[in-house]
């Protein structure tokens, strides 16, 4: 706004803006001259420059004239170039195509600068019927109320009370203070983005969403932190936040030239596709990928995913329903790709499971990362011990048997647990035999072993007992197939094809994990022992191979593009568990070298247990009065046996008092 001070003239300018502020229901040319004892006609000058300055304003069939007040909007006469008056005509043109329900002071708007263009060739003509074309729009209910009101509430400042309801959730009720608003192309709607009681938070809220809204005199203030327009910056429309995603795409010659007229996001570069002659490879920075989704699939087959591996399987789930919807869904083939049709894991979309195969390849790569020579030597040392086998090979054959852990998901039994899944299963045309809800009972781990029992037989006995009952153990408790048990899985009369699917998957698990046979079977000499260290191996492998943080549901992906993911992301899972970090320490073996005082008879009765005996299995039992240094002894004692073993690790169990 200018100043207005200083000479006479700005002196006489201020007196009238002034006098017009205090008559709000407005004053005349006349009333202004009499009051102040000025010639009409210099009043009247007065008031037109004061109208071109911004400070108030007269509707043209009215002798009234009204102050402007901060916030304000007021349409007055303006004069523009036909180029100019053009582009206001394109920017109406995108207001008509975005507005998809009635909306009169929309409308309104448009018929006002018709008149203020009227003599801009034919372009007020144009917005007229865009006006006229707008009217025609569907009337929705409560929409053209809740516009006004979170209108008055930006302009005036003051906070509304909605209550809103986000998609697929629960309305809520919240006092909602709109920094901005924001038109979005996306559903023809337009979005709220200020800060919300309810999370207490910035949110943007889709007015097509608001249920109710009441206007409230609590005032508010734009904070001055607030990036206005530059909240967008990274979002693709709306949706934008802390954390961003590079997003490449791979245009196929048929689209790349159309891709680079437009400029579709501020962050975007692209350049001829290293892979393929012809193709384009595009990339953009966005601070989510949901509202993309959109664009990306209008490409049809012409634009692929190359990146993030996210949202290239949210696109080939995508693709996947889409070709199911025109019946060229590829579920009914070989047995190969019907075997991943099985799943392991789920999530709330029925399309969207890991296969029970890949599971078991994700515990069994855990397996071999836990038993590599990058990981500590605790497993290899204690399973070669129990298993009574060589522990430098452990990793060429142990992960195969153990994959097969969950073999019982691959039955009629586990499959037909989740109803979802179920209908899923039915529709790619499985058959379940006489299932039946008494075959509950029958829980995958118990049918896994009731399944191998057969197939285990040419194993050595003490290596065919604990294998078997890992598979029915790994659950956390011991089990065996009873005589019921047996009974009523022959009344289930599985079909020929689920025995084939599983033969199919050990064979497969095999080919993937069996890196070379040992040259002969382990024979435990403690069973019981060897039972118990393999069942707490395979829990401790089942536990890291189910973290969805690492290993997400890959339903299309073929057995040879999940083999080397599932290897790297348990390399990463077992790392980031800390089982790559060394465990060998140099600390001091002698009770004085390690706590730097000289030991009591206790302590010393310690430095005298033979190295010997110490690199075996030992149970010490120490007891002596309090403060006789029991604690430090142990830890001296514990000490000793990790150098010995090779391991610096160990477990500390306190007594607790019930």
């Amino acid at each position: 706004m200018p100043n207005i001070s200083g000479s006479k003239k700005e002196k006489r300018k201020e007196r009238i803006r002034i006098m017009i502020q205090q008559h709000p229901r407005g004053i005349t040319e006349i009333e202004v001259a009499s009051e102040l004892g000025m010639e009409r006609r210099t009043v009247n000058n007065y008031l037109r420059e004061l109208e071109r300055e911004g400070w108030i304003y007269k509707d043209d069939n009215s002798p009234l004239w009204f102050a402007i007040r901060p916030g304000q909007p007021h349409l007055s006469r303006f004069e523009v170039t036909p180029e100019e008056a053009m582009t206001l005509y394109l920017a109406v043109r995108l207001l008509a195509k975005q507005q998809d329900k009635r909306n009169e002071a929309a409308e309104t708007a448009l018929l006002k600068l018709s008149q203020v263009l009227s003599g801009e060739s034919s372009v007020g003509r144009e917005i007229e019927q865009a006006a006229r074309e707008m009217a025609q729009r569907r009337e929705a209910a409560g929409y053209e109320p809740t516009f006004r009101q979170i209108m008055q509430g930006f302009i005036y400042r003051k906070k509304v009370r909605l209550r809103y309801r986000p998609l697929n959730g629960k309305p809520f009720e919240t006092t909602f203070a709109t920094y901005m608003l924001e038109p979005s192309a996306i559903g023809y709607t337009t979005y709220l983005i200020g800060h919300s009681s309810a999370p207490n938070a910035v949110r943007r809220y889709k007015l097509e969403r608001v249920q109710s809204v009441q206007f409230t005199q609590e005032s508010y203030t734009v904070p001055a932190d607030f990036p206005g327009l530059a909240v967008l910056h990274d979002a693709w429309s709306i949706i934008s936040g802390e954390t961003q995603t590079k997003v490449v795409l791979r245009f196929s010659p048929a689209v790349a030239e159309r891709v680079q007229e437009t400029q579709w996001h501020a962050s975007q570069e692209y350049a001829p596709d290293p892979e393929k002659t012809g193709y384009l490879r595009w990339w953009a920075t966005v601070a989510d990928t949901t509202d993309m989704l959109p664009w990306i699939r209008g490409w049809g087959a012409d634009c692929e995913v190359l990146e993030p591996a996210g949202l290239r399987e949210e696109l080939v789930v995508h693709l996947y329903r889409a070709a199911k919807t025109y019946g060229l869904s590829p579920q009914v083939g070989n047995e190969a790709s019907r075997l991943l049709r099985l799943w392991g894991k789920t999530t709330k979309d029925p399309e969207i499971f890991h296969p029970a195969l890949y599971h078991m390849l994700d515990v069994a790569h855990i397996a071999q990362q836990l038993l590599s020579h990058r990981a500590t030597p605790r497993w290899r040392q204690g399973l070669a011990r129990t298993l009574n086998t060589d522990a430098s090979s452990l990793h060429e054959w142990l992960p195969w048997f153990i994959a097969l852990h969950d073999i019982g998901k691959i039955s009629v039994p586990f499959q037909i647990q989740n109803s979802d899944q179920k209908k899923r299963l039915e529709g790619e045309r499985f058959e379940f035999g006489h299932y039946a809800a008494e075959h509950k009972k029958l829980h995958h781990t118990l049918i896994g072993r009731i399944l191998l029992e057969e197939w285990v037989k040419t194993y050595p006995r003490g290596w065919r007992t604990t294998f078997l009952d890992m598979v029915s153990g790994h659950h956390g408790a011991y089990q065996q197939a009873q005589t019921n048990h047996y009974q009523l899985y022959a009344t289930l009369r599985e079909p020929d094809e689920w025995y084939q699917l599983r033969q199919q998957a050990i064979a497969t698990l095999r080919s993937c994990l069996l890196l070379n046979e040992p040259a002969s079977w382990p024979e435990p000499d403690n069973i019981s022992a060897a039972i118990v260290a393999l069942n707490g191996f395979v829990i401790l492998c089942d536990w890291l191979g189910s973290d969805e943080d690492y290993f997400t549901p890959k339903p299309h992906a073929s057995i040879l593009e999940y083999l080397s993911v599932s290897r790297q992301k348990a390399q990463e899972r077992v790392a980031s568990a800390g089982f790559f970090v060394p465990a060998v320490s140099a600390a001091p073996t002698t009770f004085a070298g390690l706590f730097g005082w000289q030991p009591r008879p206790l302590q010393q009765a310690i430095d005298a247990i033979p190295d010997t005996l110490l690199a075996e299995p030992s149970l010490t039992i120490i007891e002596a009065p309090t403060g006789e240094g029991k604690t430090e002894a142990a830890l001296t004692l514990a000490r000793r046996i990790a150098q010995a073993q090779g391991t610096d690790e160990m477990y500390i169990a306190l007594p607790t008092t019930a």
